[in-house]
């Protein structure tokens, strides 16, 4: 991509980002101010261990905490919360994939064994059982597994089949941290709704390089 076009890309339309970010600064005001050093695991790890915290709004759910037989006070999830508009609030897909190395000495293995447990009989069976959380359709709609895992599966279904694909470029995860800084910037009253979006667009044109182009 040439410099001169680079300079006009922006993550996305500023009146809505500005809109966001200003709709979340009122949550985070009534946090703790240790709440900008937390992960979604701290904060599960917080819930299942004390009364501090009875409810979030947002965080990537993680099914095990949700398993009785991984914690003494499993949290329960449920759908996301609307705007007072009644606007469903869509979230975003988590998760780690596979992806064989162009260095593999022995391709067609790498990707029988990717094929392997990514098919629906080991996430169904060995993946789900041993308390990891599949991604296979055949899995979260299996009725035994959504007991196992306190009924997380068909609480968290329809917001996770709603929810948005990150964009998938190779700088996309690190951008996520670098941007992330300005946005908490911004929620901890340091600087201003425009200056912060005029940094994540620095930080995100930043993160494009010289001709990636982002897949949606």
């Amino acid at each position: 991509m040439k410099k001169s076009k680079l300079k006009a890309v922006t993550i996305g339309e500023a009146d809505v980002g500005i809109e966001g970010m200003e709709r979340l600064k009122p949550l985070a005001e009534k946090m703790p101010s240790a709440v900008h050093d937390w992960n979604p695991i701290a904060i599960a790890e917080l819930m299942t261990r004390s009364d501090d915290i009875g409810i979030c709004a947002f965080a990537y759910s993680y099914g095990n905490y949700s398993r009785p037989s991984f914690t003494d006070r499993p949290l329960r999830y449920e759908r996301l919360p609307s705007l007072d508009d009644g606007t469903p609030i869509r979230g975003i897909l988590g998760g780690t994939g596979m992806a064989v190395t162009k260095r593999c000495q022995d391709v067609g293995s790498a990707v029988d064994y990717a094929l392997f447990t990514g098919s629906a009989a080991v996430q169904s069976g060995l993946c789900s059982l041993a308390g990891g959380q599949p991604s296979r359709t055949e899995a979260s709609s299996d009725p035994l597994l959504d007991r196992l895992t306190g009924g997380f599966f068909s609480a968290a279904r329809h917001d996770q089949e709603q929810s948005l694909v990150h964009r998938r470029y190779d700088e996309y995860v690190p951008l996520q941290e670098r941007a992330g800084n300005h946005l908490q910037r911004y929620l901890q009253g340091n600087i201003g709704s425009s200056k912060a979006w005029d940094e994540l667009n620095v930080q995100y044109r930043a993160s494009l390089g010289d001709g990636q182009s982002p897949v949606l």
